[in-house]
C-alpha cells in the first residue's frame, strides 16, 4: 500500500463505541494537506507499514497483557474520517 497514513483511534471505538477499543489504534490514509495538519497537531504520519508497526508497539507495550489495547497517549480534536488522531507520549532521550 503506497501513500501516507496517520495514526488514529480504532474505528471499533470511534464508529461502534466498543469500549474494549477505546485505547486502540489504526492507520488511516491521508492527503498531503491532511498530513501537514496531523503533524502540526502532534500526530504521527508515515507509510502504511510504519504506522501499523507503531500502532502495535503503542497498543501493546511490554506491560500490557492480553488482546485489549493499551495506548497511553491522547487523542486530538483533529479527525480523519471521523476518527480522532492519536498523539503519542513523546520521550526525550538525552
Amino acid at each position: 500500500m503506497l501513500g501516507t497514513y496517520a495514526l488514529v483511534q480504532h474505528s471499533a471505538f470511534g464508529w461502534n463505541e466498543d469500549p474494549q477499543f477505546k485505547a486502540g489504534l489504526q492507520s488511516a490514509a491521508v492527503t498531503a494537506a491532511q498530513a501537514r495538519k496531523v503533524k502540526a497537531a502532534g500526530g504521527v504520519i508515515g507509510t502504511y507499514r510504519e504506522v501499523e508497526d507503531l500502532a502495535m508497539a503503542l497498543m501493546y507495550p511490554d506491560d500490557v497483557e492480553g488482546l485489549i489495547p493499551g495506548f497511553r497517549g491522547t487523542f486530538g480534536t483533529l479527525e480523519i474520517d471521523g476518527l480522532p488522531i492519536a498523539i503519542p507520549v513523546r520521550v526525550i532521550v538525552a
